[in-house]
């Protein structure tokens, strides 16, 4: 079959993967109401800026990564999901599967290796996730971005590469998922 090119497969993660906002699971946890002053940070526009308070609030309540992994481990796949990234992971030689995702690396990875499905991902593109020495999770910014109206300022997916060359390719990747 010589020279075959592979089809490219892009897939949001919230709400096209997991059945679930992944940000909203663990803005949930939180002990009690989310304060006013964090809640007028919240906007489409500025949402690592919210959810890194919601971090810093669950951090306070002694809420650890492994309890928000606890929580995420709980959102469904969408229905159907489980068994078309099989299929894709089945057919490796055919397609590249990439993430461009709002979210972040960090819960896009936990789901993604709790379903078993980290192999079937090539790259993921979502804002980097971290823990700093005082163990609170934080986020950054993807990019950051102004040029584009129907995206967040951290990220604009139409940014993105539109074929599995380009993707192989990208300097634009973040991280590639442990074990691809």
């Amino acid at each position: 079959m010589g020279d075959s090119k592979k089809s490219l497969v892009v897939f949001d993660f919230d709400h096209t993967i997991v059945d679930s906002n992944t940000d909203l699971s663990v803005r949930d946890m939180i002990d009690g109401e989310v304060p006013d002053e964090v809640e007028a940070i919240y906007s489409d526009r500025c949402w690592n800026e919210y959810m890194n308070a919601i971090f810093h609030i669950l951090h306070t309540q002694s809420v650890t990564v492994d309890d928000m992994t606890r929580v995420l481990e709980r959102s469904p796949l969408t229905n159907g999901m489980q068994e078309l990234l099989q299929y894709l992971a089945e057919n490796k030689h055919m397609y590249s599967v990439i993430i461009i995702s709002d979210s972040n690396v960090l819960f896009i990875d936990i789901l993604l290796r709790y379903y078993g499905l980290s192999e079937v991902v090539y790259r993921v593109y979502s804002n980097p996730a971290s823990v700093d020495s005082d163990g609170q999770l934080r986020i950054r910014y993807y990019h950051h971005q102004t040029g584009c109206d129907i995206s967040s300022h951290n990220m604009c997916k139409g940014k993105y590469p539109p074929t599995p060359e380009s993707v192989q390719s990208a300097s634009i990747m973040i991280q590639p998922l442990a074990g691809l």
